[in-house]
């Protein structure tokens, strides 16, 4: 009230006195006491006050009270119960019925009609948004408003609005754009110059002074006339230009402008003349939730089920794999539908690496459900045994302990070697070549668990000293990859011995007695058995790489690796900061473990784990997205200024997060001595590269949290859900991404060739002994393999 007093005041600042030169006269409040026979008034009065300390000279809202003795009579008939007691109000100011025409009625739904033809509305219930510029005035409001009473308002806005409607401009209004909750007038539109107007109980006023609504409700609300639309093709034609390119602008005719081309690079779409699309950032709320999603594309735009969205990223891209899964998907019919520039990147997401492998393998699985020629049967027989005695070899046969036992599938349709689900192998059904080799070597030790590094390496080196080179050289039989294997153990037993022997030449050197055969007799392999085993009858203790070596509690490391003399020298920087720099968060004040001078090259062969990354900024997120701080891409940052992502997003994200410290902590507690490197373990989210898990760039060790949100289901919506719904292997996954990027720190010049593999996997020896021992910390959420 006093608030509402203080307005009304405010409206004679231009008038020669206080309470009678401008469009306010006063206001009163007189209480009749019948029973007292007295009468006590409140007069609302403005005061000038002069300046008085750090207060300006100002008005004043005063109140004067008088009380008084009055004679009042009786009324005859009515003197029921409260006649007695009479409080009156009284608000005296002009052109009261000119402000409700122009103030009040146009925010009144019960004031005005819409016109049917423009409106998106329920069948039911009378829900319905229509763009403000296409309905008809309100007659009655052409009012003719002076200049001085537009002069005295007390708002820029209203000023405004009453100067526009002079002597010489009488058009009526229109109604007022806004958010309507039972036909009143509640706040402006999440959709600019738009009605949006909602009955029943779905939205709700909210907010201390009941001018708000809550935006979850809002959402809601909005999607209920989405699918309750008693116009399906009028609402999709407002929505086409979420397609972007012929879905938009191209296809009604209309041309692009710097705004339009500025908010296609960003992925947001542009709106192209439709009204309902004016506000990207609100809608994109509702696209992120899958339940409104789907029902948008399948129901609205009509796209067909299932459909795969790929851009040109995917089709043309220079990964064989996605290039591969591409054409053929395209040639077995898949729907795939091509992402247009400018296309609304929350509707039409492009697949990703797993989705569309698990799409090929489906097609895949199908076809080998029908029996083969027995040519082909014959080739097939070929090529399972040889790399059965191959995998056997590399200790991916199955019987060993932090390995998978993994199963090779052959199609004539598969051009390019992969893995799936972290076990099945497809390999091309082709000629068996030293090429077809050395490709599917090459993605077995990349993306199998327990791949022996040094038993790869060997393999390799048997490869090009045993087969000749030359694509026409076809193997018709498994003797050459016998030999092959034979070289291989060779090859192994005779870098064994060499570091053996330098192993003992140092200690002899330095005055000490060589290390005894026997304290490492149960981690050497017997190189002189026979490859066809059956793997029950490998010895747990076989194997190099990821063979734990564990035995009645104890763990062991491969000798020839002196971990803890890497890890002393890595670590005597991390305690360090620049001057300067006292923040905890501050990476530029941390000196570089690795110096720019000695970063080694790439020594990954074909398969470099180099790949393009985003310039990265620190952002601090809130607790839906696990609090502290992430390391984001420009357009990540802006999505969380904006509060752009759904609850599925954020829930992943933040249960990704804690998995991530839990990968952390294991590493840690598997090593302490590796905690100050993990110190320099962050969390990054990079949404423009999903190619790369990690990367080290001398200073710190960025994960890229982005590349694993495919792992959880996108129907999560709370952290809890998706720690209890996430992969066991993920865990194990995020643990050797992490000791992957510790090794690069170990060995800085050795980039990925065989002394930065035998650091990685010395340091795997140790995470998976204490996994086994299920050393793991208390508060873990998922179960290691």
């Amino acid at each position: 009230f006093k608030t509402a007093a203080i307005a009304l005041h405010s409206l004679n600042s231009g008038g020669k006195s206080d309470n009678g030169g401008g469009l306010f006269e006063g206001m009163t409040w007189r209480f009749d006491a019948k029973k007292e026979q007295r009468q006590i008034t409140w007069f609302f009065e403005s005061e000038h006050r002069e300046a008085v300390g750090k207060f300006a000279k100002s008005r004043v809202l005063r109140v004067r009270i008088e009380n008084e003795p009055k004679t009042m009579e009786e009324e005859d008939g009515n003197g029921g119960i409260g006649r007695d007691y009479v409080m009156t109000q009284t608000v005296k100011g002009k052109c009261v019925g000119k402000a409700f025409l122009m103030e009040a009625v146009p925010r009144l739904q019960v004031f005005w009609d819409v016109d049917e033809s423009t409106v998106i509305g329920t069948s039911t219930g009378g829900d319905f948004m229509a763009p403000v510029s296409s309905q008809p005035t309100i007659p009655g409001t052409a009012m003719s408003w002076s200049k001085t009473s537009a002069t005295t308002s007390s708002s820029s806005r209203r000023s405004k609005k009453v100067s526009s409607f002079s002597s010489s401009n009488r058009k009526e209004l229109q109604p007022e754009p806004g958010i309507y909750v039972r036909g009143i007038w509640v706040r402006k539109p999440s959709i600019p110059n738009t009605l949006m107007c909602f009955f029943g109980s779905r939205l709700q006023v909210s907010g201390r002074d009941r001018n708000d609504v809550h935006e979850e409700e809002l959402l809601d609300a909005v999607a209920y006339v989405f699918r309750k639309c008693n116009n399906v093709e009028r609402l999709k034609c407002l929505l086409e230009p979420l397609r972007g390119g012929s879905g938009g602008a191209a296809k009604r005719g209309t041309t692009s402008t710097p705004t339009t081309t500025a908010r296609t690079k960003r992925g947001g779409g542009a709106h192209g003349g439709s009204w309902l699309l004016k506000s990207p950032r609100f809608l994109n709320q509702i696209w992120m939730m899958d339940k409104h999603r789907d029902f948008i594309l399948y129901r609205i735009l009509q796209i067909p089920p299932n459909a795969i969205f790929v851009s040109s990223r995917t089709t043309k891209s220079t990964d064989p794999f996605l290039r591969w899964a591409a054409d053929f998907l395209k040639k077995r019919g898949a729907p795939l539908v091509p992402i247009e520039a400018g296309a609304n990147r929350y509707l039409f997401e492009e697949v990703n690496e797993v989705d569309l492998t698990d799409r090929c393998v489906r097609i895949l699985n199908e076809d080998l459900k029908h029996k083969k020629g027995e040519k082909d049967q014959e080739n097939v027989e070929v090529l399972r045994l040889a790399f059965r005695k191959i995998l056997v070899f590399m200790g991916l046969g199955g019987g060993r302990r932090g390995a998978v036992n993994a199963k090779v599938v052959f199609s004539p349709d598969v051009t390019v070697a992969f893995v799936h689900n972290g076990r099945y192998v497809f390999v091309p059904e082709a000629p068996l070549t030293r090429e077809l080799l050395v490709k599917v070597l090459n993605v077995c030790q990349c993306h199998l668990v327990g791949a022996d590094g040094e038993k790869f390496s060997s393999l390799v080196q048997a490869l090009f000293e045993v087969l000749p080179a030359g694509r026409a050289r076809t193997l018709m039989t498994v003797e050459d990859v016998e030999k092959v294997v034979e070289r291989a153990k060779e090859v192994k037993k005779e870098n064994a011995n060499f570091l053996m022997h330098s192993r003992g030449k140092e200690d002899a050197e330095s005055g000490k007695s060589a290390r005894k055969p026997a304290t490492t007799r149960r981690n050497v392999e017997d190189l002189t058995g026979d490859d066809d085993e059956s793997p029950s009858s490998i010895s747990p203790a076989r194997g190099g790489g990821l063979d734990l070596g564990v035995g009645e509690g104890t763990r062991a490391v491969t000798p020839s690796i002196d971990l803890e003399a890497q890890i002393a020298h890595a670590t005597r920087k991390t305690g360090r900061k620049r001057k300067g720099s006292n923040r905890d968060d501050d990476d530029d004040g941390l000196d570089s473990i690795i110096p720019e001078a000695e970063f080694g090259s790439d020594d990954a062969g074909s398969d470099s784990c180099l790949r393009p990354s985003s310039a990265l900024q620190s952002v601090s997120v809130n607790d839906s997205l696990g609090g502290g701080s992430l390391l984001c891409d420009e357009r990540t940052v802006s999505d969380i200024q904006h509060n752009s992502w759904g609850l599925s997003t954020k829930a992943r994200l933040a249960a990704l997060r804690q998995i991530l410290d839990e990968a952390v902590e294991v590493v840690r507690r598997s090593k302490p001595s590796l905690s100050p490197l993990l110190s320099r373990v962050r969390h990054g989210y990079d949404s423009s590269n999903n190619t790369y898990e990690a990367f080290c760039d001398g200073k710190r060790i960025v994960v890229n949290l982005y590349v694993y949100m495919p792992r959880l289901s996108s129907r999560l919506t709370s952290i809890s859900s998706a720690l209890a719904a996430a992969p066991k292997t993920l865990l194990h996954d995020l643990v050797v991404t992490v000791t992957h990027e510790l090794a690069h720190f170990l060995q800085p010049n050795a980039g990925h060739g065989p002394a930065w593999r035998d650091s990685h996997m010395a340091m795997l020896v140790e995470v998976m002994a204490m996994l086994e021992l299920k050393e793991l910390p208390s508060h873990s959420s998922s179960s290691s393999a």
